[in-house]
């Protein structure tokens, strides 16, 4: 039994022998590929020269810029809104909303004409007191309540005063 067994060990060992040599003669060129580095082709003779090209410009038409503003302020708004709902009292995230929407409401009355951009002063000015209120310290949740309130109330205020529909006769060309 103990000759039996040296010889298929012997087999077996002949057999790695031979595989093993066999692959570094013939070696695997797929294998070599993946670790051998490439070397760069350089084309330092050709130079490339780009001419800026100028394209008319075609500013959106101010009906277009009035929706996507007053859909931005409806969203800052909403989420200010939202803010102020939460129990985590992200005193950041009420700020950066409360300074968006402003800024879109800003850019809704510089759409707007002389008349219609007084009226919608007054709700900048509401909206100003409350950032106010917001960055002075942290909120309470009575003054969280309050400012809500009267947030939710504006933004049905500007939501049916200056819905595209209704001032489309008031922006300015």
């Amino acid at each position: 039994m103990d000759k039996l067994f040296m010889k298929r060990n012997l087999r077996f060992l002949f057999l790695i022998i031979f595989y093993f040599c066999i692959l570094n003669f013939v070696g695997c060129e797929a294998f070599g590929k993946k670790f051998i580095r490439k070397h760069k082709d350089t084309d330092s003779d050709i130079e490339m020269v780009l001419e800026p090209q100028e394209y008319p410009e075609h500013p959106a038409p101010t009906e277009e810029i009035y929706r996507e503003t007053f859909g931005f302020w409806k969203n800052w708004h909403e989420a200010l809104i939202d803010s102020l709902s939460s129990q985590d009292n992200n005193a950041k995230k009420q700020k950066e909303c409360v300074v968006y929407a402003l800024d879109n409401l800003n850019r809704l009355k510089s759409l707007l004409r002389e008349d219609k951009a007084k009226e919608l002063e007054k709700e900048i000015k509401e909206l100003t007191s409350a950032k106010e209120r917001i960055e002075k310290s942290v909120l309470t949740e009575v003054e969280k309540v309050v400012i809500r309130n009267n947030l939710e109330r504006q933004e049905l205020r500007i939501d049916s005063r200056y819905v595209y529909s209704k001032v489309k006769n008031y922006l300015v060309r």
